[in-house]
């Protein structure tokens, strides 16, 4: 089989436009020659369609079947369901399985958790149509569906591998603040969506070295997962974007600090706009959604502390063009406090600020903490204190030119390029691909279970 006749399907519970890992991953496999679709979530109820870079992205409104409340549920449509649901996992190879010790031995994922059923219904025939040689699996919610589908294109003769992305340690988030009895439930429940397939993928990646060594030993995977950072590609922008400094309207000579993500609490942008107090100079611009919910509460706080003319928020742009969009500040901002996702990877905004020539000032959330020190590219400080931000902030301002010098020499920096990153996964690719084309040999990963 030629290049060009390979088709990938990437799944993810979300609606693409703001995942740049999923962007990313699916223009590289492009780029290789492969015949890309990605089936996404609608957020309204009608299907969407449009082609980019030469991938096609298809939006899937998802029906509530399963997971409507009981009270509102069409009896018929959920019996239609179940039906569907017991076929694929006969396909999955678990037709002997008895359903009592599978949903003790992986959460009870099928009964507590029927939104992913109900993606997986929804998404399902998107995927089988397209007949692909391989399926990439973004995060928890698309493992069954991709696992399943899998197995059902195979079980119909084409041989078709798929890979788990893991983008984040659901097993440290997924009590998601509930105690107990109810805690235990649903992190038993989320981790065994992953636990119950992930050694069956034909191939496994994630975002770090720490969160690869978790899950190998978490699962007991024979083959480590391979870690794809989701670093920027830089210059495939084009160059046509604004400056951060053309769109908040500061000159040169004026120190300007970004942050770009989400705003919600725990990634501790608050402590940023506090510093502004103790950095009379200082401009600080917020690259965010403009629906962030959490923004309006940040400007109030920086409109009572005097420094509401100094704060600034700016529209997220596409993923493409964020390295060109950033480089005209002074330093990038990583204020995370510490949450247990927060400390095992390189974020996407810390690698975009350093591809982008800026110094970083990191909280000591530990993976970033340790990157930035061993290879001097700015300054740490202590999580949620502003005052230890702004001091951070002031030791980088000051030497900002031979910290910036750094950043653009550092070999380290390089080696996160993306175009070593998308290597590796077309590597991955190819593996799974050919094993599935060629003898059938199960994944490395495969065998027999704990």
């Amino acid at each position: 089989m030629t290049a060009g006749e390979r088709r990938l399907v990437m799944v993810v519970n979300n609606e693409v436009s703001g995942d740049s890992r999923v962007q990313r991953t699916a223009r590289a496999a492009a780029d290789a020659g492969w015949r890309v679709r990605v089936v996404g979530r609608a957020t309204g109820p009608a299907l969407e369609r449009y082609c980019s870079h030469a991938v096609e992205t298809l939006l899937v409104p998802v029906e509530p079947i399963l997971s409507q409340p009981r009270g509102r549920r069409d009896a018929a449509a959920v019996r239609r369901a179940r039906s569907v649901l017991a076929v694929r996992d006969r396909d999955a190879g678990h037709a002997g399985a008895v359903p009592a010790l599978r949903f003790v031995r992986h959460g009870a994922w099928r009964l507590l958790d029927p939104w992913v059923q109900d993606l997986e219904l929804a998404f399902a025939p998107f995927v089988e149509q397209f007949r692909p040689h391989l399926i990439h699996a973004h995060d928890r919610h698309t493992i069954p569906l991709a696992a399943r589908s899998a197995a059902a294109l195979r079980a119909a003769g084409l041989p078709t591998a798929w890979v788990l992305d893991a983008h984040e340690y659901v097993a440290a988030t997924a009590g998601r603040g509930a105690r107990g009895l109810r805690g235990f439930v649903r992190r038993a429940m989320v981790v065994g969506e992953q636990g119950e397939f992930i050694r069956d993928a034909d191939g496994v990646v994630t975002v770090s070295r720490t969160l690869a060594a978790r899950l190998q030993r978490d699962h007991r995977l024979v083959v480590p997962p391979t870690v794809i950072l989701n670093s920027p590609a830089v210059g495939e922008g084009g160059g046509a974007t604004p400056t951060l400094r053309d769109v908040v309207r500061v000159g040169p000579a004026t120190p300007l600090v970004v942050y770009a993500g989400g705003c919600a609490p725990p990634r501790g942008v608050s402590s940023a706009v506090e510093a502004l107090v103790q950095l009379p100079q200082v401009h600080l611009a917020l690259v965010t959604a403009a629906d962030d919910p959490h923004v309006p509460g940040l400007l109030a706080l920086a409109d009572d502390l005097g420094v509401r003319d100094r704060t600034h928020r700016v529209d997220y742009v596409p993923a493409e063009h964020v390295v060109d969009l950033l480089a005209s500040a002074d330093v990038g901002l990583v204020p995370l406090l510490h949450r247990p996702n927060h400390e095992i990877s390189l974020v996407t905004k810390y690698l975009e600020y350093l591809h982008a020539g800026l110094p970083v000032v990191t909280s000591d959330v530990r993976e970033m903490a340790h990157f930035t020190q061993e290879h001097r590219l700015g300054e740490v400080f202590t999580a949620g204190d502003p005052a230890a931000l702004a001091e951070a902030l002031r030791s980088v301002l000051a030497a900002r030119d031979a910290y910036a010098a750094r950043v653009r020499s550092s070999a380290a920096v390089a080696a996160t390029a993306w175009a070593s990153q998308a290597r590796r996964l077309l590597d991955v690719y190819d593996s799974a691909a050919e094993r599935a084309l060629g003898d059938g040999s199960p994944s490395g990963n495969r065998g027999e279970r704990p």
